[in-house]
């Protein structure tokens, strides 16, 4: 397992700059465009950028950009999640535990998906709803901003870091005077800010619950494999589980192991049990047939099957 641990920083480059650029086309494909529902469209694709970051910033929670922590934290701190207004040393304290305390109550993640499975009518007006509304934002902002020294007043009242305010009103000034030289002053609020306050936690929130959701039952009796989904789909991969997120099982059995590695890891697996026990998904389908239920039908019993689940513990060798 040791050779999947190993960090090659040209891949942490190459993911960096591809989001970038993928980002900044969407942004001047925007500008170019006077039809809203085309801007709209081009602020879909900024808001998948700002997540395809978010997950670099998470592999940096896991020192998983650099071996070199400072070089790992700044990295973290200014190159993948200023834009977000994130602060790497408040989200790794809540981030561990996630990792320690999965689907409990005291994983901080934990209201995301405890009452999945859910009717999807309920989880588009009382959710993503909320979200589309920008009611969401404030909460992001808290949680990725998490004072450790502040953790009882936290739970009442939203913080943002001051050094995150810095970074991220850096960004936003940055690209507000960018746009409002090639293009107009609405493009900021349809490239950017409906993008980061609107679209991008719709993606959080989607992803988090098709990782772990409806699984309660079955992490109960079989950890880490019954609490978790391996999604391989190509179209997860590219609208809402990029660099190898979705991989989740995998990640949360070697958390050091860098997710460009994290598909090997899940062929070792593979070697020595099924499919099914370790809860793969090669589409979009199966999993939403997990997560989800009819709108005429209560999601009370309708959970994942907790004996198809094994409990496997991989250690390193």
């Amino acid at each position: 397992m040791n050779e999947f641990m190993t960090l090659k920083m040209s891949r942490v480059v190459k993911s960096i700059v591809f989001d970038y650029a993928v980002l900044f086309a969407a942004m001047a494909a925007g500008v170019a465009s006077d039809n809203v529902f085309f801007k709209l469209s081009c602020g879909l694709v900024i808001a998948r950028q700002f997540h395809a970051l978010a997950i670099l910033f998470h592999e940096g929670a896991h020192y998983n950009l650099s071996r070199n922590r400072v070089l790992n934290d700044f990295i973290s701190d200014w190159v993948v999640g200023a834009m977000q207004f994130f602060s790497i040393k408040a989200y790794r304290v809540l981030h561990a535990r996630h990792h320690s305390h999965l689907l409990t109550q005291k994983d901080p993640d934990f209201r995301l998906y405890n009452d999945f499975p859910m009717n999807i009518k309920t989880f588009l007006t009382r959710r993503v709803l909320k979200d589309l509304m920008g009611v969401s934002a404030p909460k992001i902002l808290t949680y990725f901003n998490f004072p450790k020294e502040k953790e009882k007043l936290i739970l009442k009242k939203y913080y943002i870091d001051p050094h995150s305010l810095l970074r991220g009103g850096l960004w936003l000034t940055l690209v507000s005077a960018a746009l409002l030289t090639f293009g107009s002053a609405m493009d900021i609020v349809y490239l950017w800010l409906i993008p980061l306050l609107c679209f991008f936690p719709i993606m959080l929130r989607l992803r988090a619950v098709m990782e772990h959701g409806g699984l309660s039952e079955s992490h109960e009796d079989h950890g880490v494999t019954g609490g978790t989904r391996t999604i391989k789909s190509f179209l997860a991969n590219i609208l809402i589980c990029p660099h190898n997120i979705g991989y989740h099982t995998e990640h949360h059995l070697q958390p050091a192991v860098p997710y460009y590695n994290l598909p090997k890891v899940n062929e070792w697996m593979l070697e020595k049990f099924d499919t099914q026990e370790l809860n793969v998904h090669d589409n979009l389908a199966t999993v939403f047939q997990q997560i989800f239920v009819p709108n005429d039908i209560s999601p009370a019993g309708a959970t994942v099957e907790a004996s198809s689940m094994p409990n496997i513990e991989l250690a390193a060798s």
